[in-house]
């Protein structure tokens, strides 16, 4: 058996911290950092629980190991595409960034790093998008602030 968090969408297609969640999927326990994780779980429109999971024909009292990656891979939602509107990748990348781990997953001159953006989202997205999402994101955040 190995832990596993199952996330259940109540709005397909629903995204956070970089994936496009529908339905019911389960990944494993590693996909997520701790921090990701607690963001995954205050999420209203998410459930999430950490769940333990058996391959098939695999006597659970008998064996402790984890479920092979093609195991969990099968139960899982594909990997997302990268969209074609680059509006839409600047949205999920604006998404996806409360899921960054802070430490480190920002360059020194407080940018998020590109590999741990496309690491969050799944696809690779270029240094400018990223950029460009920082600055939307600053400009909502003092919004928020002057509001």
């Amino acid at each position: 058996m190995a832990k596993c968090i199952k996330i259940v969408s109540k709005k397909d297609g629903f995204r956070r911290c970089g994936v496009a969640h529908h339905g019911t999927s389960i990944y494993p326990l590693s996909k997520f950092t701790k921090e990701q994780v607690e963001a995954l779980k205050s999420e209203p429109n998410l459930v999430v629980e950490v769940v333990e999971v058996v391959e098939e024909g695999v006597d659970a009292a008998a064996d402790t190991a984890p479920p092979s990656q093609a195991a969990i891979q099968g139960m899982a939602a594909p990997p997302p595409k990268r969209p074609s509107d680059p509006e839409v990748v600047i949205a999920a990348i604006v998404e996806a960034l409360p899921c960054l781990d802070a430490a480190k997953a920002f360059n020194r001159d407080g940018l998020p790093k590109v590999g741990a953006v496309n690491a969050a989202l799944g696809y690779n997205v270029t240094g400018e998008e990223v950029r460009a999402a920082w600055e939307s994101h600053l400009e909502s955040q003092q919004a928020a602030l002057a509001g």
